[in-house]
């Protein structure tokens, strides 16, 4: 009589005729938006360059919300990446307007105290 167990046995770690699982597919748009998103709130001290740190500051985010919404439509089961990335997204375009508004009340305020002309 064969053992049916433990270390010695024949029944060891699944049944001979089961094939692998399929994999699924990569949710790319939703990882890419995702990661933009990450990069847009980290790299957001870029904003601290007057002006100019604005425009660049709106590159990064705008893609992950682009890809956010394309991820929301096509890729629906990777949701916790796709929203993420939009959240983080909106985030990053928000900290670029309000530098564009700081900046701008900066200049204007600090040109009023000039030479009279």
């Amino acid at each position: 009589m064969p053992p049916t167990g433990g270390y010695g046995g024949y029944g060891g770690y699944g049944a001979a005729g089961t094939a692998p699982a399929p994999a699924r597919p990569t949710p790319v748009l939703s990882l890419i938006s995702l990661i933009a998103g990450i990069i847009g709130v980290i790299g957001s001290p870029v904003v601290f360059i007057p002006f100019v740190g604005g425009v660049l500051q709106l590159f990064v985010p705008a893609a992950a919300i682009v890809l956010g919404f394309l991820g929301r439509r096509k890729e629906t089961a990777a949701k916790g990446m796709w929203l993420t990335g939009l959240i983080l997204g909106f985030v990053g375009i928000g900290l670029a307007l309000l530098s564009f508004l700081l900046w701008g009340m900066l200049f204007s305020i600090g040109s009023g105290y000039g030479y009279g002309y």
